[in-house]
């Protein structure tokens, strides 16, 4: 990797690439949940498929969809091992993240100082960022 663009455009691609498995087996059990009699009546009911999609299926199948949303933003805070394995924080920096930056003040540095500030950064990043996703899984998560 010698250009910014195809560093980071690469490491997105290996964290998608190691999450799509999961997200898909969690995500075809919540589609499996929805009954057939129900995709039927709104067959019957005159539904086009966009509206069963919008109207039925994902109602149905929301708590998968936020926990794969939810296990998807938390995994990519976590995104050491890719940038790490194949760019080592650079070309000049461009794949550097919060977790690369911990790792690389405290182990190549030796700044534990550093490191337990940026830590103590990202606890608060990934706290907001839990929280702004409870607050919306209370409005768009429906349990049956």
């Amino acid at each position: 990797m010698t250009t910014v663009g195809t560093a980071i455009y690469a490491v997105a691609f290996a964290t998608v690439w190691l999450s799509i498995g999961a997200s898909f087996i969690f995500l075809l059990v919540g589609f499996r949940a929805v009954e057939v009699e129900l995709l039927e009546s709104a067959t019957i009911d005159g539904a086009g498929k966009l509206r069963k999609i919008f109207s039925i299926m994902i109602p149905i199948a929301s708590p998968q969809i936020f926990f794969v949303i939810f296990l998807n933003i938390t995994n990519s805070f976590k995104a050491f091992g890719q940038i790490k394995l194949l760019t080592g924080g650079g070309p000049a920096n461009s794949t550097e993240t919060l977790i690369y930056s911990i790792y690389k003040e405290a182990i190549m540095n030796g700044r534990f100082e550093t490191a337990c500030a940026l830590s103590l950064i990202l606890f608060l990043v990934i706290f907001v960022v839990t929280r702004i996703q409870m607050f919306f899984e209370k409005k768009t998560v429906h349990y049956q």
